[in-house]
């Protein structure tokens, strides 16, 4: 993890996860925690070089990788 996670209002923590030698078996991803559990919600397959810290807006989450490329995750 590189950039700070993000807490949304329903309660929900972003955080994205950075390795250079990610591999396949341990890929890359952005995860949703339940803030009061601390359990996994979601995790988003992020292939690729995710680095920014996630943003929460109107029932999405943003992320953003090198090179320009941002996905919207519809939350759940």
């Amino acid at each position: 993890m590189i950039g700070s996670p993000s807490l949304s209002g329903g309660g929900l923590i972003g955080v994205g996860t950075y390795d250079p030698a990610a591999t396949a078996s341990q890929p890359n991803a952005s995860y949703l925690i339940n803030r009061d559990t601390g359990a996994i919600v979601r995790t988003m397959d992020t292939t690729g070089n995710y680095f920014a810290q996630p943003v929460f807006a109107n029932g999405w989450l943003y992320t953003a990788r090198i090179g320009g490329l941002m996905k919207a995750w519809h939350l759940p």
